[in-house]
């Protein structure tokens, strides 16, 4: 019989790191987390500043909209040796799973049904805004200060 971990799901066994290949995890958890390299977007390594900022978008924008759809799951996303791996993992336990779905699926319809209203009047607005915040950025003439203040702002954006 397999161990179970705190929301009732069975705990994976952790696949052993090559030496070729080693890994440092952040948390306990990290070992067991079944994690996935996407070889179709990132089969090969990345700049440690362009994998930080994919890591954000998992925990920055693809979280939060598991939480306000209240989908039954959130990612995560680690650069391990300059390549990025992510795990979608359950925030439920396995007897909720299907009741939480449900409410989920509710949500997401009613945003569906208010797509082009979301996109016209929120979303397109929101994402033309940041556009023309950066346009009107002057990259070359920038002091370094200020290209670090920009990088800050555009990783809040």
């Amino acid at each position: 019989m397999s161990n179970v971990d705190t929301t009732g799901h069975p705990e994976p066994t952790p696949i052993p790191t090559p030496p070729d290949f080693p890994v440092t995890w952040e948390t306990p958890d990290d070992e067991r987390t079944p994690w996935e390299l996407d070889r179709m977007h990132f089969p090969d390594p990345l700049p440690p500043l362009e994998g930080e900022l994919w890591c954000r978008i998992f925990h920055n924008g693809f979280n939060p909209a598991t939480e306000a759809y209240e989908m039954p799951m959130k990612g995560r996303a680690r650069l391990m040796n300059t390549y990025l791996y992510s795990a979608i993992v359950p925030t439920v336990p396995p007897e909720e799973m299907e009741a939480q779905g449900k409410r989920s699926e509710e949500k997401l319809g009613a945003a569906i049904a208010r797509l082009s209203e979301l996109w016209h009047g929120e979303w397109l607005p929101e994402i033309q805004s940041h556009l023309a915040w950066w346009d009107a950025f002057d990259l070359r003439g920038a002091t370094m200060s200020e290209l670090l203040a920009h990088l800050d702002e555009t990783i809040d954006r």
